[in-house]
């Protein structure tokens, strides 16, 4: 069925911490012990790789370079995003989301929490969390008033989860795409520099908008008005848009995720589920009894290459 969707998608990342980094703006006021921000003449900028004064020419090479300074840096992201879409048959509904993920480089835990409305029958919210430690994702969905409990293995590094944020990769690729840059001017703070870049759609009739870049590729802030001069994304594209309408972020040497009270729960569920299961036969991913017999074994199957020995 063919439907029409209309984004409004606001992503706040905030990276908590001692030693974070802020995101500076001129009207900001300072704060006692901190460094003063200081207005930097563009001539005196150095862009990163992607990035010149007249905006964004690879941004295939900005959000490398953005995904390389945040690769071994703690982070927390909180988000929100509201859509409406509009049926063919000329009915409405809105859906919500709020993300809120921590990753703890260090320690080697993640942690997800999805909270959404509207995607339950009749409207009714729904949160799902997804802790990530030691190789293993534990689940847990509150739908509505039903609880359940998973956990399963995680293919790949703790290294490739620490950087899964494609969530808001894809969302600042939409962005930057769609978008036209040009720098307005820069800011130093705490011995960091940063570049504020004007943007504007040429595609839409809306306002433009701000992209601030830090000059080693971080971006720490998005903000792209609607036609209406509100932070709301408007697309009446078949597909929903997952551009970035406000994004703002700050980096941490240090997030402290605590381990979660629920893990026993969700062990103890997924046991119940396998042994209740009926015993099935397949080819991928299996593990081999004595009698060369294909059975699921969860110990044996995050090792085994899914050919039995023969006898």
């Amino acid at each position: 069925m063919r439907k029409l969707a209309i984004i409004a998608l606001v992503i706040f990342i905030v990276i908590a911490g001692c030693a974070g980094q802020s995101v500076p703006s001129e009207e900001t006021p300072t704060k006692e012990g901190e460094t003063d921000r200081e207005s930097v003449p563009l001539e005196e900028v150095t862009y990163p790789p992607g990035v010149t004064e007249s905006g964004v020419e690879d941004v295939d090479t900005l959000l490398r370079t953005h995904r390389k300074v945040l690769s071994q840096t703690d982070y927390e992201v909180s988000a929100y995003r509201s859509y409406m879409v509009e049926y063919s048959d000329g009915d409405q509904k809105r859906f919500q989301e709020w993300i809120r993920a921590k990753s703890d480089y260090k320690d080697r835990r993640a942690k997800t929490t999805l909270n959404q409305i509207g995607w339950i029958g009749n409207g009714k919210n729904a949160t799902y969390t997804t802790y990530s430690a030691n190789g293993t994702h534990y689940q847990r969905a509150n739908e509505y008033y039903d609880r359940t409990y998973n956990t399963s293995e995680y293919r790949g590094t703790f290294g490739q989860i620490h950087n899964s944020t494609v969530y808001l990769n894809s969302s600042l690729n939409e962005t930057l795409r769609e978008g036209s840059l040009s720098a307005v001017g820069a800011l130093s703070d705490g011995g960091e520099t940063f570049v504020r870049f004007r943007i504007s759609f040429p595609r839409r009739d809306v306002p433009s908008g701000s992209v601030l870049i830090r000059t080693d590729g971080l971006i720490t802030q998005v903000e792209a008005p609607d036609a209406e001069g509100e932070h709301h994304g408007l697309d009446s594209r078949d597909e929903i848009n997952d551009g970035v309408d406000r994004y703002s972020l700050e980096v941490s040497d240090d997030v402290q995720i605590d381990p979660i009270s629920w893990k026993e729960k969700a062990r103890q569920q997924e046991f119940e589920h396998l042994r209740d299961a009926p015993e099935v036969s397949i080819s991928d991913g299996s593990a081999c009894n004595n009698d060369g017999d294909q059975s699921y074994n969860e110990d044996n199957d995050r090792d085994n290459d899914g050919l039995c020995d023969e006898g």
